[in-house]
């Protein structure tokens, strides 16, 4: 005879509801972190929102930008990486300052498309997936860029490096 037993928590979630009559820069979210300080960044279809609990901060890019989507957020040390329908960006916290990442690969390219993903290694890297130029790998330490093989016609919908260090891309 076996004998199962169901406990059933009662929790009362509380929901809050947040849209672009409240500052976001647009209903349609991409992404989402918190960084060390707690605050609540949040990538829109028409730019970076940092929300700290009360009110809404909003970030844009350079005008100059084809696209104002926020589609990928990493925070690493004081800089939040941006991925953005046409490549990334890069803002420092303390001065609230965002410059385009137009860094040169090994290869000569830079990334100029779609980026799907950001994430980092345990070396100092931020790996970024995009949409049409394979796998990037920024080394903040030398401030250098590498492109790596594209697979999938360069399609790269994930990066993530797991436990061991070891990085994972998903076509």
């Amino acid at each position: 005879i076996y004998t199962w037993l169901a406990f059933a928590n009662n929790y009362d979630f509380v929901f809050r509801h947040y849209s672009a009559y409240d500052g976001l820069w647009s209903n349609a979210v991409r992404a989402v972190i918190q960084d060390k300080k707690g605050y609540i960044w949040i990538g829109a279809d028409a730019g970076l929102n940092r929300f700290d609990g009360i009110s809404m901060r909003q970030f844009n890019f350079s005008r100059n930008s084809f696209s104002q989507s926020a589609t990928a957020l990493l925070e690493m040390g004081d800089t939040i990486f941006i991925g953005t329908f046409n490549g990334a960006y890069v803002l420092k916290m303390s001065t609230e300052e965002m410059k385009p990442f137009n860094i040169k690969a090994d290869d000569g390219s830079v990334i100029n498309t779609q980026i799907m993903s950001i994430s980092s290694d345990k070396d100092g890297g931020v790996w970024f997936a995009t949409m049409g130029q394979g796998v990037y790998r920024y080394q903040t330490s030398n401030n250098t860029l590498k492109r790596y093989s594209s697979w999938n016609e360069g399609r790269i919908g994930q990066v993530y490096v797991d436990s061991k260090n070891q990085v994972w891309a998903v076509t």
